[in-house]
């Protein structure tokens, strides 16, 4: 893995910079979506189905990011690496399509 995927924030991975803020905002809170999803699915393979429902509940009512990471930390030990992982994981993909993207257009 490229150590720049660990350091550089994604706008400039992708060489985005001069992308107009409001942008940049849209464009974070897609990516920050399409994460957490993976996020979402990998932890509902690793937790009990009993734990799948009270984490379904959570869900449903809205808890706050804190309540719902709270229960995770207490039912996954490594919450934290697995999260990072996936973070880490998006972020070299989208890396690689964005490369792949300016060897197709020579840009």
């Amino acid at each position: 893995m490229d150590p720049q995927i660990l350091e550089k924030d994604i706008i400039s991975l992708l060489g985005l910079e001069n992308l107009p803020e409001e942008e940049k905002t849209v464009l974070i809170a897609k990516m920050t979506e399409v994460v957490t999803s993976r996020i979402t699915l990998r932890l509902l393979d690793i937790l009990e189905e009993t734990d799948k429902q009270k984490f379904n509940v959570l869900l449903k009512k809205n808890a706050s990011p804190e309540e719902v990471n709270k229960f995770l930390s207490g039912k996954i030990k490594n919450l934290d690496a697995i999260q990072t992982a996936e973070i880490l994981k998006f972020k070299q993909e989208i890396a690689e399509d964005a490369e792949r993207i300016k060897e197709i257009t020579g840009k």
